[in-house]
């Protein structure tokens, strides 16, 4: 028998911004609010590390949730590679997300 596998969504760039929180070196509190949900700042993560989801800054995310033990969702280990989260990065992620989208669900859009 499998033992049942539970996925979450996690928010890189945090749902709740505090006012000293290193996520505002690289997002104004606009940006912050439009890139918040969108698909390039979603990673999936077993139910048990994200029940440590905290408003962590990007490395110390990095560290919890991907590297030990060794996450195994492959978009979701690209952000290992990634120095910091920006909008920039962001907006090559959700491009590329998309582009692999369409190309799996064979969307001709």
């Amino acid at each position: 028998m499998i033992p049942e596998f539970l996925l979450t969504i996690e928010h890189i760039l945090t749902q709740n911004l505090k006012p000293s929180s290193h996520w505002l070196d690289w997002f104004s509190q606009e940006e912050a609010v439009g890139y918040r949900h969108q698909l390039s700042n979603l990673v999936l993560l077993s139910r048990q590390k994200n029940s440590y989801a905290s408003n962590y800054n990007f490395q110390l995310k990095k560290d919890k949730y991907f590297n030990t033990p060794i996450c195994i969702f492959a978009l979701t280990v690209q952000v290992l590679k990634e120095p910091e989260w920006t909008p920039k990065i962001l907006e090559v992620r959700q491009k590329y997300l998309l582009r692999e989208l369409k190309q799996v669900w064979q969307l001709n859009v």
